[in-house]
């Protein structure tokens, strides 16, 4: 997130007041505030003929807008950005209710997959929006490998992982592979995985980078196979490292009803639905959810910044899961978040998913 500096100079405060509160009021009404309105309902002490002459240098900046000629004005995306920057300073407290409600969501299991779930339904019904969670995938942790000959050129591969998930493949084999070859391939096979595993784990690597790594630092005692038994070691790889490719990612979107209370009129409604349209497609979702995944701290997207929504008028406030408690496997989790119209409360929105963030860490 890129922060809109130096927008205002040190003696543009009537025009940073106005544009805040302008923003707030939008936030809160939903549709274009007026000049009178403004006047009545923001402690400025502007009256609606200076507040006219405030607008217009706002428009001149492109922080304002207005959608018709004799309708109040709105926030631009570059406009809304300004404000959301600026919210992300501010420290701000939920209620004591909002935090008992998240808390008591997160703890009604103790098992990280349905604890994401659970929180991101509370969030929905909070915040009236919709609301992702997304799970990053875990590396496959082979434990176990076994093959067979099952006809004269073709061997079943049977691997067996830590949670005691079993997959199987066929590949096929020399004819002249003897038992006492296949047993050699099976050993080696075994001792790779086995040091790939530890190494990963310590270093901090995936499994195939240590695999790969690996296999040339061992090249001397894979050279003193056969060659029937090298070409059985270099498929039996290929199995595990096809089993590491295969996404086991998790993706949840609740709350898509949420979005469709807050229409007023057919073109939302259509509005809506091409939004849905776009979130039902996971690929590219969990695309960009990975890439949220990776950040260091909290994301907000408004309208056509983030490419995947190119209809323009929703925000998406995302922020990265990470475990720290000290009995966890730390490290990256995935992402939770919010998608709304552009005019959601934001404020309260980052709090929320600040919060749970903070309780779904501890798991």
């Amino acid at each position: 997130m890129t922060p809109n500096r130096h927008v205002f100079s040190p003696a543009d405060q009537r025009l940073r007041d106005v544009m805040h509160a302008l923003v707030e009021l939008y936030l809160t009404e939903g549709q274009p505030i007026g000049s009178k309105f403004l006047s009545e309902n923001a402690r400025i002490g502007c009256s609606p003929s200076t507040l006219r002459n405030v607008f217009a240098q706002l428009e001149g900046m492109g922080l304002i807008e207005s959608p018709h000629i004799s309708a109040g004005r709105k926030p631009t995306p570059k406009g809304l950005r300004l404000f959301v920057d600026g919210l992300m300073k501010i420290n701000q407290e939920l209620s004591q209710e909002e935090q008992l409600t998240l808390q008591q969501s997160v703890q009604q299991s103790t098992e990280l997959g349905a604890a994401l779930t659970q929180s991101a339904r509370t969030i929905a019904d909070l915040t009236r929006s919709a609301v992702f969670v997304y799970r990053k995938g875990e590396d496959l942790k082979p434990k176990y490998i076994e093959m067979r000959r099952i006809a004269p050129e073709q061997l079943l591969v049977v691997l067996v992982d830590e949670a005691g998930n079993v997959s199987n493949r066929l590949i096929p084999c020399i004819a002249t592979l003897t038992d006492s070859e296949l047993i050699e391939a099976r050993n080696f096979l075994e001792n790779l995985l086995r040091e790939a595993q530890t190494r990963a784990q310590s270093d901090g690597k995936s499994l195939n980078t240590m695999i790969s790594q690996l296999r040339g630092a061992l090249k001397t005692d894979q050279d003193a196979l056969s060659i029937a038994a090298n070409d059985l070691v270099a498929r039996g790889v290929a199995v595990v490292v096809e089993g590491q490719q295969i996404s086991r990612d998790m993706l949840v979107v609740l709350g898509h009803n949420n979005l469709l209370a807050d229409t007023k009129n057919i073109s939302q409604i259509e509005h809506v639905r091409a939004l849905f349209d776009l979130i039902d497609q996971q690929e590219r979702m969990i695309a960009l959810l990975s890439q949220v995944a990776e950040a260091e701290d909290m994301n907000i997207f408004i309208g056509e910044e983030n490419d995947m929504f190119s209809v323009a008028g929703w925000s998406m406030v995302t922020t990265p899961l990470r475990q720290i408690a000290p009995d966890a496997c730390q490290g990256l989790v995935g992402a939770i978040g919010v998608i709304g119209p552009s005019h959601m409360n934001y404020g309260r929105i980052v709090n929320i998913v600040e919060y749970t963030r903070g309780l779904l860490s501890e798991l």
